[in-house]
């Protein structure tokens, strides 16, 4: 298994060979437009081609032992006869085939799986927490970053951005965030480079609880006259609700048989948003005191 680091340094080599080097000229015949065309090789030099097959490299620069450069690094003679700069030799060669062989040996990219919410989700939090699962078909690679972003314009803009952030966690804590609607995304990268693509997830944040306002039909009960009543509430509110639950009735001072008095209803009024917020709303039904002296 190799880590990003090592594919790093490999891949400053190869680009030093190909161009990226104090000369701007490729080692490698073939490749590049200003490149080396002639080396020694008694086999090739005896056919008299005017340029090298593909893929043979040179020695490369070398002021030793003559000091016949002021810098080593552009000390080379691209000579068919300079054997100290400009021979190819299995020796130098064979590294060049593994380097190659390492650099292209295919990576999978990862995948990501976000396993926090449901997509539209509505929550009551301004710091939702993003939980995530890391996927890759290459069995040796490991997550080695992540990012992640959230907009709240359909990602005209982004408002939160964690950059590149290294190390294997699988969470992150967007605070900060205003109630509204929001789009989040996730990518990760591996030890080798290779980054996911963008994995979204869209969330409601809504903090703020609900209005609720209940109305009964009948406010006061008369006459006294130990009879059952049917009242009926009606329950008002500027919102989509998921839950209304009647939780109690209780009166204000103390009965007898108070199970009696109150049937048929559906206690346990709470309001719960589809966001979670929840909000009590509370009515008085009055019962007059009979002020008659009658048993």
């Amino acid at each position: 298994m190799f880590y990003f680091r090592e594919w790093e340094v490999a891949a400053s080599n190869l680009n030093y060979l190909l161009g990226i080097n104090p000369l701007q000229m490729s080692y490698i015949p073939g490749h590049g437009e200003r490149r080396v065309t002639r080396t020694i090789h008694e086999v090739y030099n005896g056919d008299y081609l005017l340029e090298m097959p593909n893929g043979y490299m040179p020695g490369g620069p070398n002021n030793f032992p003559r000091q016949i450069y002021n810098f080593n690094a552009k000390a080379y003679n691209g000579s068919s006869i300079d054997w100290e700069t400009n021979e190819q030799a299995l020796n130098y060669n064979s590294p060049l085939t593994f380097l190659v062989a390492l650099l292209s040996e295919s990576n999978s990219a990862p995948d990501v799986l976000i396993t926090s919410y449901e997509d539209g989700q509505a929550i009551n939090l301004n710091g939702p927490q993003l939980d995530w699962t890391y996927l890759d078909a290459d069995d040796a690679d490991v997550q080695a970053a992540y990012q992640v972003q959230a907009s709240s314009n359909g990602w005209e803009t982004v408002d939160v951005d964690s950059g590149e952030l290294a190390g294997a966690s699988s969470s992150y804590t967007l605070d900060g965030l205003a109630d509204g609607d929001w789009s989040i995304r996730v990518r990760l990268k591996d030890n080798r480079g290779a980054w996911s693509e963008w994995t979204y997830r869209s969330l409601i944040i809504d903090t703020i609880a609900p209005t609720l306002n209940v109305v009964l039909d009948k406010e006061t009960l008369w006459p006294a006259n130990n009879r059952l009543v049917k009242v009926t509430a009606t329950v008002e509110t500027g919102e989509e609700l998921s839950q209304v639950k009647l939780l109690s009735i209780t009166p204000s001072v103390a009965v007898d048989s108070y199970e009696s008095m109150v049937q048929e209803a559906d206690f346990g009024t709470f309001d719960t948003d589809g966001a979670g917020n929840v909000t009590e709303a509370s009515v008085t039904v009055t019962v007059p005191h009979d002020q008659s002296r009658n048993k």
